[in-house]
């Protein structure tokens, strides 16, 4: 399919885990899941995109630039996704449906 999205929503949510714990083990218990799982899906997901996300080389796992505007994209793709979430939530609990307001007005004789 052309317009197949070449990330999924959990590869988003591993991105930002990374950049915010500084380590692939550490976001990958935030994240409740295996460390090789991580670095799997980080690895697909720079083969699918043909960018390097992340500078391996210190103590502390750091974006590249490429990773940054995905790390950028990623904040507003998934605050939508929770936004969308939330006025489901709310339109549920207001039982959904339409609400019709009707007036009327008298003229004095």
């Amino acid at each position: 399919m052309a317009d197949e999205l070449p990330f999924t929503l959990d590869q988003l949510l591993i991105v930002q885990a990374i950049a915010q714990q500084g380590s692939f083990r550490r976001a990958a218990e935030s994240l409740f899941v295996s460390q090789p799982a991580v670095s799997l899906q980080v690895q697909n997901l720079e083969r699918q995109l043909g960018v390097v996300l992340f500078d391996r080389g210190g103590r502390k796992v750091e974006l590249t630039d490429a990773g940054q505007v995905l790390l950028h994209y990623s904040e507003r793709i998934l605050k939508l996704c929770r936004e969308a979430v939330q006025a489901l939530a709310n339109l549920q609990e207001m039982g959904g449906g339409h609400l019709v307001l009707g007036a009327s007005q008298t003229v004095g004789t």
